[in-house]
């Protein structure tokens, strides 16, 4: 397969014509970019005069950057099943999550108040995403789950399981047998109790296939979700797109199509939030996809409740945050609390930087709450320059022991500011 991107403001149309005229299989996405079924050598149209590149496409496997514990919770007591239900005070939920994010300083630590203790904090913040759409790519979702209560989870784009059509709000999906990732990860940016922008609108792309294999996969998937939030121009909502998948690639350099696919998506005010992935990877090193197809993804590693560096044990290996200077910004990703997809009063617990970029697009969100739709490539670095100032700075204690010598990475814990309704963000235009 090939990636065609052709020069902007050419005439796709008649492009897209050529292709059927010479009896090609393709798939276009987002107008300019086309994957077309043919070898780079034999495809006949690639001398065509407004083509801007044209590329073999690699062959790859996305994996889920998240690792589910169940019944190893130490925030939740388990029900006569063993299952884990959350208290708070004996009556709501909690998780350690969102607790940090609104604070400066750690309120966990090991000496007092352990997390698993600490249950007399509450979670409260002037800014719940109102106004704002959040867009999670993933498969396995249970819309009808109390903490996306009323219809806040809505299908955009790719089949669900049960057969349920696009704009469906009590869908379920079990896409690949994956029953929890894709609603962990939606639970994590906006659920109404364990989430950050609790008012926001979640849309969702199914992934039907399960973990994507080629290229065109994956960004077809985000081209679906730049398709959507351009049909919905009129409702003049920002939003923020979420994509927990990550595979490394090894001296690689990002396709152009899949490059220029970002480009038009952030040209059109689109802000995307992707994970560092789980491997203890130095993405100085090691080339990560798609985080690292376009330096405007915002991209997140992980943390774990003392500010230390999400580490965990897999499959009997032991797993830990990706990191290095690519990585924009942290987030909690251990042992969190997020809806489960088993039914609607029911929690899972996880960990992951799967579930630390979601937070971070929650959070995004609300920064965006009180303004109009962004339509600019300008104003989305400024979105992601506030909020890089925003972080707070000096509290992570990731240090060499876990980098090495050769360690670079991001001082940098995502934050945002409870007490405030409105942040002034340079560029964007106030409703």
């Amino acid at each position: 397969m090939i990636g065609v991107v052709l020069k902007k403001g050419t005439n796709y149309p008649e492009f897209e014509t050529l292709l059927k005229e010479k009896g090609y299989t393709y798939t276009v996405i987002v107008k300019r970019v086309f994957y077309v079924e043919c070898e780079l050598e034999t495809f006949e149209l690639k001398d065509f005069m407004n083509i801007e590149s044209c590329t073999k496409t690699p062959t790859l496997r996305m994996e889920p950057q998240a690792v589910d514990l169940p019944n190893q919770n130490v925030l939740a007591k388990p029900d006569a099943k063993g299952d884990p239900i959350l208290h708070y005070n004996g009556n709501d939920l909690f998780s350690w999550g969102p607790h940090r994010i609104i604070r400066r300083k750690n309120p966990f630590t090991k000496s007092r108040a352990p997390v698993e203790h600490n249950h007399t904090l509450r979670y409260k913040s002037q800014r719940t995403g109102e106004g704002v759409d959040i867009y999670i790519i993933d498969n396995g979702f249970y819309a009808a789950h109390q903490d996306f209560s009323p219809n806040r989870m809505e299908l955009a784009g790719g089949p669900s399981t049960d057969g349920a059509p696009i704009g469906s709000t009590t869908f379920k999906d079990a896409s690949n047998n994956i029953t929890s990732h894709g609603q962990h990860a939606a639970g994590c940016a906006a659920s109404n109790n364990v989430g950050i922008a609790r008012d926001s609108h979640v849309f969702v792309i199914v992934d039907a296939g399960g973990w994507t294999e080629t290229e065109m996969d994956w960004v077809d998937k985000v081209g679906r979700a730049h398709t959507h939030y351009m049909n919905r121009a009129g409702t003049n909502r920002p939003a923020v797109v979420s994509f927990s998948y990550g595979v490394a690639q090894p001296n690689y350099t990002p396709s152009p199509a899949a490059t220029a696919v970002y480009d038009d998506m952030f040209a059109d005010g689109l802000i995307v939030c992707i994970p560092a992935a789980n491997s203890h990877w130095d993405l100085d090193t090691e080339f990560v996809l798609p985080a690292e197809t376009h330096e405007d993804i915002v991209l997140v590693g992980a943390s774990d409740p003392f500010d230390l560096p999400m580490s965990m044990a897999a499959k009997q290996a032991r797993l830990g945050t990706g990191y290095g200077s690519p990585v924009d910004i942290y987030a909690p990703g251990y042992y969190l609390a997020m809806p489960a997809t088993t039914a609607n009063d029911r929690y899972d617990m996880g960990s992951g930087t799967s579930y630390a970029g979601p937070y971070v697009a929650g959070v995004i969100a609300c920064m965006l709450q009180g303004y109009q739709r962004l339509t600019s490539h300008a104003q989305v670095k400024s979105v992601i320059q506030k909020l890089k100032d925003n972080s707070t700075k000096g509290a992570l204690r990731f240090g060499d022991a876990y980098f090495g010598e050769s360690g670079i990475w991001h001082d940098r814990l995502v934050y945002l500011d409870p007490n405030i309704e409105f942040e002034e963000i340079d560029g964007l235009v106030p409703l």
